[in-house]
């Protein structure tokens, strides 16, 4: 199972890449951590689509955590003055928060995530 967030993954990486030199110039652990994060997002969603249910959450929450930082690491960029927002905004627009609730789950598994044991729905 391939993942929509993989794609819009590549996406992010590729707005980002006309920005990163700048960064680099100016604050290289900043640009070092922006580019892990980046590619952390495609590469957790990669490894859930082939993980069982519950390693698949965690990695797409994984995948999630590193969205989000790297819209920090970007706004953080904007803050030290090493981008304007107008250079940034292309990119943030590719990296909306991210919901690993909207991902796919597979048929045989969504029972499991509702509670239902045996045909019954249990509190959860």
């Amino acid at each position: 199972m391939r993942f929509h967030a993989e794609e819009l993954s590549i996406q992010f990486i590729e707005t980002l890449v006309p920005l990163m030199p700048k960064i680099k110039q100016r604050d290289k652990s900043l640009e070092d951590q922006l580019r892990r994060a980046a590619c952390s997002i495609g590469l957790n969603c990669a490894e859930a689509a082939a993980s069982d249910p519950g390693n698949r959450r965690a990695r797409l929450f994984t995948s999630a955590g590193s969205a989000r930082e790297s819209q920090h690491a970007l706004r953080q960029a904007i803050a030290w003055r090493h981008l304007s927002a107008g250079e940034a905004e292309a990119s943030e627009g590719r990296n909306e928060p991210y919901d690993p609730g909207t991902e796919p789950i597979p048929r045989s598994r969504r029972h499991r995530l509702r509670g239902d044991v045996g045909g019954k729905t249990t509190a959860a």
